[in-house]
């Protein structure tokens, strides 16, 4: 015991002499090296080294020397301080992002919330072409911390990387359910939804939850304004249930906005107009742009479905 305490005496005597006597910090360096290798010296070793290699510039040296330093620190506070700082290194001089966000993920699984490694991953998150990884990261972190807002900030992030138009679609109604049940934002939710039709024009379920928000919210103009502004795209079959659909939220609204009423009565013209059997009848009056007047004669209440039983099958 004697002999190794001594020895590592001597060593770090000399270490420091190199480093303020005789000018030499590589040679210090390697002496720390070697000190690091005894029983017990490793932490002093290696801040010393981080110390010198930082004022060297030699910042892969320098990643080495933290990364070992997290590795033997054994309270997990201070090791997730020097995991975020092995992140910031590798993310800046190293430029080596994919090597920051394993530090970053490491800081974070020693303390979930490291605010560095949080603030660095979400600069990434929320920049141009987020990585996967961080945000497989952050959105679970978010969500256990009931943190909704950054939680929505993180998936519309996500869209950014999606291809597929139904994958699409199913976040969006993710982000609209937590814009309505958790943020209490209705006009987001219905936002959202709207955004959801567009990416996917014939999915009934977006659809669903449209019309049930637009009730919440009291506003079933405006979700019958975004399932008319889709129907050019939807699927022939679907042309006839989605216009329908949008004209009986117009007649909602029909007895505060009359011109709400004459935009259903022109959806039920389209839905005629559509109906193969309706385009094998020659009627002049179908042909006519006034054929919106002999509609005009149906029921106009915000009671009524709509003139189902008047609209042609269009089997």
């Amino acid at each position: 015991m004697y002999d190794s305490e001594l020895q590592r005496w001597f060593a770090s005597r000399l270490a420091e002499i190199y480093e303020a006597k005789l000018g030499n910090p590589e040679r210090a360096v390697e002496l720390w090296r070697e000190i690091e290798t005894m029983p017990g010296s490793e932490a002093m070793a290696l801040a010393r080294q981080e110390t010198l290699l930082r004022s060297l510039g030699k910042m892969q040296d320098l990643a080495d020397v933290i990364a070992r330093e997290a590795e033997v620190a054994t309270d997990q506070a201070v090791q997730a301080e020097f995991w975020a700082t092995l992140g910031e290194l590798r993310l800046g001089a190293l430029a080596d992002r994919d090597g920051a966000i394993t530090a970053f993920r490491s800081a974070l699984d020693c303390a979930p919330k490291q605010a560095r490694a949080i603030g660095a991953l979400r600069t990434l998150a929320l920049g141009k072409d987020p990585p996967v990884e961080v945000l497989d990261i952050l959105e679970p972190l978010a969500e256990e911390r009931n943190d909704f807002a950054e939680l929505v900030a993180l998936l519309e992030a996500r869209l950014a990387i999606l291809d597929d138009a139904g994958d699409k679609a199913s976040l969006l109604r993710r982000i609209s359910e937590i814009c309505e049940t958790k943020l209490g934002d209705l006009p987001r939710a219905l936002d959202v939804l709207g955004r959801a039709l567009v990416a996917e024009p014939s999915a009934s379920e977006t659809v669903d939850h449209l019309e049930r928000v637009a009730d919440l919210n009291g506003t079933p103009i405006e979700a019958a304004r975004r399932i008319e502004a889709i129907l050019d795209a939807v699927e022939p079959m679907l042309f006839a249930e989605m216009a329908s659909r949008a004209a009986r939220l117009h007649l909602r609204a029909g007895v505060t906005a009359p011109a709400s009423e004459e935009a259903a009565l022109q959806l039920y013209v389209r839905v005629l107009l559509a109906s193969p059997r309706t385009r094998r009848l020659s009627k002049p009056w179908m042909r006519s742009t006034d054929s919106a007047a002999t509609i005009s004669t149906w029921p106009r209440s915000s009671n009524v479905a709509g003139p189902s039983n008047s609209i042609p099958r269009t089997g």
